[in-house]
C-alpha cells in the first residue's frame, strides 16, 4: 500500500467524529515522537482538503506531538464504505463502554458480517466479540427486569450466563452488598456464588469416600448407591454428611 505525505492542517474532521480526548492519547503521542507513526491514518479527498476517515486517535496524538506533515492512506470510497470505515474506527476506541461496543457490533452484523467476520474487521478475537454479545444479553435482561447493572464489570456479568433472571438479580444484589462493605469481588467469587445460587454449593468428591460401593446415575438429580454390606452403607452416609451433603434415604425392595 502506497502512502502520501500531506500537511496535517489539510485534514478536516466531520461532525460524526468525537473530539474528546481518549484514554492513553498522550502516551500514544509520546510513542509517535519516539518511534514515528507506524500505521498512517486513512483519509479521502474532499476538494483541496482531506476528510479523516479512520485514525482519529492517531490524528489527535500527532497534533499533540507537534507533527506538521504526516503520511496518510488516501482511499476512494462511497458513503456506505465511508460509514463502515468510521464504524470500525469507533469500535476500536479505548474509552467505550461494553454496551456501546455491542451496539456497534450489531451494526456490523446488520451489514451481513458474521461474528468471525466482525472480529476480523476490527482486529479482535472471536471470543472478544462473543463476550461483548454475552454481556449485552445479560445487561439487557436485567434492565428489562428493572435492574441496571452498569456498575458491574463486564467479566462479572458474563459469568451469569445460564442463570434465571431472578438468580441474576440475586447475584447483582450480593455483589453490590459486598462492594458496599469494602470487599473486592473477583470473577472467581462470582463463579462460587453462582454455584451457591444454583444450589450447587455441595458437590461431594466420591473418590474420598472409599471403596465397597457402586454409583449409578438414575436421573438428572438422582443417583443409585449399591453397597456390598450395611457397614459400608453407614460409612458412606457418615462421609457424605461430613462433606456437607444432604441425604434423603429410601429403601427399595
Amino acid at each position: 500500500m502506497k502512502y502520501k505525505i500531506i500537511d496535517i492542517d489539510d485534514i478536516i474532521l466531520t461532525r460524526n467524529i468525537r473530539d474528546d480526548e481518549p484514554v492513553g492519547l498522550r502516551e500514544l503521542a509520546k510513542n509517535i515522537e519516539r518511534y514515528g507513526l507506524l500505521h498512517p491514518i486513512t483519509v479521502k479527498k474532499r476538494g483541496d482538503k482531506y476528510e479523516l476517515i479512520a485514525g482519529r486517535r492517531r490524528y489527535h496524538a500527532l497534533m499533540i506531538a507537534g507533527e506538521k506533515r504526516i503520511p496518510v492512506n488516501v482511499v476512494d470510497i462511497d458513503r456506505t464504505e465511508n460509514n463502515l470505515y468510521r464504524l470500525i474506527e469507533n469500535i476500536q476506541r479505548e474509552n467505550l463502554r461494553p454496551l456501546e461496543i455491542f451496539n456497534m457490533i450489531e451494526e456490523l452484523r446488520a451489514r451481513g458480517l458474521t461474528i468471525a467476520g466482525v472480529a476480523e474487521k476490527i482486529n479482535k478475537s472471536k471470543a472478544w466479540v462473543e463476550n461483548k454479545i454475552k454481556y449485552a444479553s445479560v445487561y439487557q435482561e436485567l434492565v428489562g427486569a428493572g435492574v441496571d447493572a452498569g456498575d458491574m464489570p463486564e467479566g462479572h456479568l458474563v459469568k451469569m450466563i445460564g442463570l434465571t433472571t431472578g438468580e441474576k438479580i440475586e447475584l447483582v444484589n450480593w455483589y453490590r452488598e459486598g462492594i458496599k462493605s469494602g470487599k473486592k469481588i473477583s470473577q472467581r467469587d462470582i463463579i462460587r456464588k453462582r454455584k451457591e445460587v444454583k444450589g450447587q454449593r455441595y458437590k461431594p468428591d466420591y473418590n474420598k469416600i472409599g471403596a465397597g460401593f457402586a454409583i449409578t446415575k438414575t436421573g438428572k438429580r438422582s443417583l443409585l448407591l449399591t453397597f456390598k454390606d450395611e457397614r459400608t452403607m453407614y460409612r458412606i452416609f457418615r462421609k457424605l454428611k461430613e462433606m456437607g451433603g444432604k441425604l434423603y434415604y429410601s429403601e427399595s425392595a
